[in-house]
């Protein structure tokens, strides 16, 4: 399954941020796209940071949302695995509804239970 990487949210202090810490909050951030998923298929996913974790080998599931007062500005399904965690995030990925609904269904059942 393709997955399309949104964009990197950029607002009014980016420019002073970068200049602050020197442009090292780029590094930062492109780093920390590594739990980001690159490929998904039937026998697992790969990674941005280049690990491949099986379906099998997920351990839990975790869906966060966040807020700002009542209204929700993001969701996140973090998967943990023994090699590693991937996160679908809904603010960095185009097709967040469809890859969430793909990975749910090949995750196993007692990982999604906890």
């Amino acid at each position: 399954m393709e997955v399309k990487l949104l964009p990197r949210p950029v607002g009014c202090l980016w420019i002073p941020l970068q200049i602050m810490t020197l442009g090292l909050v780029t590094l930062l951030l492109r780093s920390a796209e590594g739990k980001f998923p690159r490929r998904m298929d039937e026998q697992g996913v790969e990674t941005r940071g280049g690990k491949r974790i099986g379906w099998a080998e997920v351990t839990s599931v975790k869906k966060m949302r966040y807020a700002m007062g009542a209204k929700s500005i993001a969701e996140e399904v973090i998967f943990t695995s023994r090699k590693g965690r991937f996160s679908i995030h809904s603010r960095r990925l185009a097709n967040y509804e469809e890859l969430t609904r793909y990975a749910l269904q090949r995750v196993p059942p007692s990982a999604i239970a906890q």
